[in-house]
């Protein structure tokens, strides 16, 4: 290969994915259980680099974006909420139970 140029110009914006970077651990859910009108926070433990969270409920409201977001609920039962963490190339999801009660 000598003499042969090479055009990193396309490359140099990806980031470097190396296996083990990308990880999702858990979600942590504070107060839990929920109590009914009082937002809890949601924070998803995740590693890796441009990382995007998509967050829905069985029931419920769901406020803000990213790793930390709030949920909130009006009435009494068991529901789940589940993230999806993404780099772009690697993705995992990770759904918890939650308890609404007075």
């Amino acid at each position: 290969a000598y003499g042969e140029s090479k055009n990193y110009s396309a490359t140099s914006s990806t980031p470097t994915n190396n296996s083990g970077t990308f990880s999702f651990t858990k979600i942590t859910l504070t107060p839990n259980p929920v109590k009914i009108g009082v937002a809890s926070k949601l924070y998803a433990t995740a590693s890796g680099s441009n990382l995007t969270y998509k967050w829905t409920t069985s029931h419920g409201d769901l406020f803000g974006n990213g790793a930390s977001i709030y949920y909130s609920d009006s009435c009494i039962g068991e529901y789940t909420i589940t993230c999806v963490v993404s780099d772009g190339v690697h993705s995992a999801t990770i759904t918890i139970p939650i308890t609404v009660s007075n």
